[in-house]
């Protein structure tokens, strides 16, 4: 899947929520209320939240707003969706503001509660710090290289490993590699790790996304591994996950950066990468490949 327009991506979001009516119901009369295309909510999304990670019913990133559609069973059961996150975009959404829906009751409180959440929203767009929505933009890497870095807070993402290497200075026409080494720091691994088994690797964030581990399925070669690390200078790595997302188009989502935990890789025969910090500086020049 290329390139979409806003239009496609609005629709095919709702088209997702087609076969569950009260939920499709509440999210149409919310976005249909708020009346502005830029908004971007997505549904079905995943999100590491203060207590962990949850899917959200819809989430509107630019204010950190879940909405969460509270049917019947929704009184009974616990209600956390255990949906297999493999290959799946989770967000950063550290103190992520829920509103729920509760469908339960009469369509006209069902309207109230709509109504109150598209107040919500309208005021928070009337705040100066709000960006409007750019599909066009949303994945470039010219916004980060003239802001100067990338953070954790800003979630961002690319749909080419190239784009994601031109934040560092890094100009090739293609990339499918597991990495790159930055061009400036002789301690730093830029990484597109897979979290999920492929051939024999198996990589696993966990910890709300805050560790690491990386291990080869045969144990001679994990050994191998386990000892090049140990020794290696290249010790710190920028990590851009690969996902897709909610419409299964392929991202590489920043994760922050990471350092190798020398005695827990030694103590666990794997390699344990613990997140040390939320922000790296982006390069505004040309320093590996060519910007033509």
């Amino acid at each position: 899947m290329g390139e979409i327009s806003k239009s496609e991506f609005i629709t095919r979001q709702f088209q997702r929520t087609h076969n569950k009516r009260f939920e499709n119901y509440v999210l149409t009369r919310i976005w249909h209320g708020i009346n502005s295309t830029d908004i971007k909510m997505i549904t079905q999304q995943y999100v590491i939240r203060d207590d962990g990670c949850a899917l959200l019913d819809a989430y509107l990133p630019q204010f950190n707003i879940g909405i969460e559609v509270d049917e019947a069973q929704h009184k009974i059961e616990s209600h956390v969706k255990a949906d297999s996150q493999s290959e799946k975009d989770v967000i950063q959404a550290i103190g992520c503001q829920i509103y729920r829906v509760d469908v339960t009751v009469g369509i006209d409180d069902i309207h109230k509660q709509c109504d109150e959440i598209i107040s919500i929203i309208k005021n928070k767009m009337k705040y100066s710090e709000f960006e409007s929505w750019d599909i066009e933009e949303e994945y470039s890497p010219e916004r980060y290289i003239k802001k100067g870095f990338i953070s954790l807070e800003d979630n961002a993402a690319f749909r080419k490993q190239t784009e994601a290497l031109k934040c560092f200075g890094i100009y090739y026409k293609s990339s499918w590699t597991g990495g790159e080494n930055h061009p400036t720091y002789d301690d730093v691994f830029i990484w597109f790790p897979k979290m999920h088994a492929r051939k024999e690797w198996i990589n696993i964030l966990v910890e709300n996304e805050t560790i690491i581990y990386e291990t080869n399925e045969d144990s001679i070669k994990n050994k191998e591994f386990v000892d090049k690390w140990i020794n290696q200078k290249r010790n710190i790595r920028y990590v851009f996950t690969y996902a897709k997302d909610s419409l299964g188009m392929v991202l590489y989502r920043f994760k922050g950066v990471f350092e190798l935990d020398k005695e827990a890789t030694i103590h666990e025969n794997r390699a344990v990468w613990k997140r040390t910090g939320d922000t790296v500086k982006t390069i505004d020049q040309v320093l590996k490949g060519n910007k033509a």
